[in-house]
């Protein structure tokens, strides 16, 4: 009886009060983007890969996870998204100014930099991040390209005031190349060529991660 009971409850999603101009998310005229920003009711992700494997999911508060062929068993970093302060993200691009002696990052996490502005643009084959705060703003396009085993980042840094800027940029990855960092926990073998940081797990299939 307990049971047909709940069978027969139904439920129903009631309209938001907010009118839609307020909403922190909208698609263009011609639906092929969606304008975010990092306050949404839950995380809202972008998932694009190629047919060579290589995917990337990305949510706009700036988390990214990359992955080769099975994504649980050959991510580049940590799957952490919802990233608070406490747990940094997997992949972060720090952006540090030099004579303030701030740093920041492209996206809300991990800094949740409330004095800063954000917009986040989801299309078919790329996710745009926008950051203003203060006189420096920050654009960063993340894409998988057709032929190419990997993902992109393409960082813009603009200064819009007068004072001058020297800025230091330091890309961070966990590696893992694996389920988890416990996982990869010994497993991985390390190699520089010139400037480039090449990563590998010679245990599943993502031959070399690049940092």
């Amino acid at each position: 009886a307990d049971l047909e009971e709940r069978f027969y409850e139904t439920r129903a999603v009631e309209p938001t009060p907010a009118l839609p101009d307020r909403w922190p998310l909208a698609f263009s005229p011609d639906g092929q983007s969606l304008l975010l920003t990092h306050r949404t009711p839950r995380p809202w992700s972008l998932v694009m890969a190629n047919e060579l494997g290589a995917s990337t999911v990305v949510g706009n508060d700036g988390e990214v996870y990359s992955a080769m062929g099975n994504a649980r068993h050959n991510g580049l970093t940590p799957f952490r998204f919802e990233s608070a302060t406490t747990t940094l993200p997997g992949q972060i691009v720090y952006v540090r100014d030099i004579d303030a002696g701030e740093t920041d990052a492209i996206g809300f996490a991990p800094f949740q930099r409330e004095d800063a502005e954000y917009a986040v643009t989801y299309e078919p084959s790329v996710a745009h991040f926008s950051k203003r705060r203060g006189d420096l703003a920050m654009d960063c396009d993340v894409f998988v390209p057709t032929d190419y085993p990997g993902d992109m980042r393409l960082v813009t840094l603009r200064n819009l005031g007068r004072r001058h800027l020297s800025l230091r940029v330091a890309p961070f990855f966990d590696m893992a190349l694996d389920e988890g960092a416990n996982e990869s926990l010994g497993k991985l073998k390390s190699e520089t060529v010139g400037a480039t940081l090449l990563f590998e797990n010679p245990r599943n299939d993502f031959q070399r991660g690049t940092a």
